[in-house]
């Protein structure tokens, strides 16, 4: 059998053991939920700013794209309006017939997109 006085201070020291460590565990409790909000918080910084960078760089390719592809263009056009060779009148009447009014667009647009094609396929 214990003595009384024992008793007694063990349950004082349990029942003040046990004040302290709610007050730290509420202490704790509200200090991770701080800590938690200011992670997701930086994480979210993180992730917003990946994907501005990501879309910042999908706008940058974008226009590197369209400008290969306007200079291809102008490129080609170049050279079906610059080429010429000499054909007996028949001949260039005949093509003329049949070829359409801007064949030079179309070939224009035909050969800009198998040479892209041949380019990002890569």
């Amino acid at each position: 059998m214990a003595f009384p006085i024992f008793t007694t201070v063990a349950r004082v020291i349990g029942l003040a053991g046990k004040a302290v460590g709610k007050a730290i565990g509420i202490v704790s409790l509200k200090r991770f939920w701080r800590l938690s909000r200011m992670v997701f918080f930086v994480e979210l910084f993180v992730y917003f700013r990946r994907l501005i960078f990501q879309i910042t760089w999908l706008s940058v390719k974008i226009a590197i794209f369209l400008y290969l592809f306007e200079q291809i263009i102008q490129a080609v056009e170049l050279l079906f309006t610059t080429f010429a060779a000499p054909l007996p009148t028949e001949l260039s009447n005949g093509i003329a017939r049949v070829l359409p009014n801007n064949f030079t667009a179309c070939i224009t647009a035909i050969l800009s997109t198998k040479f892209f094609f041949f380019v990002l396929s890569a």
